[in-house]
């Protein structure tokens, strides 16, 4: 088989069960978030970019910074995979204190406003 036939073949081998148990490996929430995301399509094979999406940017990242991020998806009812992906980002940022303080950082090399005057 040619290999993009292999990859459609592969794709499509995966079903909404396999999701459920690859997002129950995260946590509850989760495990609801991507079980609304299949229930919301009108076939269920039309979300499974979306939590195959969702699953892999998960990889690298905390459970709990991820179980917080689909909590607050699940009690916003706001399971879709963009709103999960900038809850996530606000999420990894409040725990990692990666949010803009509106102050400049102390560098030999910044003159700042009064340097101009």
């Amino acid at each position: 088989m040619p290999a993009n036939h292999q990859y459609y073949k592969e794709l499509n081998s995966k079903d909404g069960a396999y999701y459920r148990r690859w997002a129950s490996v995260y946590g509850e929430y989760m495990e609801i978030l991507v079980d609304r995301i299949l229930r919301s399509a009108k076939h269920e094979e039309q979300a499974y970019n979306s939590c195959n999406g969702i699953l892999h940017s998960c990889k690298n990242i905390s459970h709990t910074i991820v179980e917080e991020a689909a909590e607050r998806c699940v009690k916003a009812n706001a399971c879709k995979y963009t709103y999960f992906k900038k809850v996530l980002n606000t999420v990894r940022n409040e725990k990692y204190g990666k949010c803009q303080t509106g102050q400049m950082p102390v560098h030999e090399n910044i003159r700042g406003r009064d340097f101009y005057k």
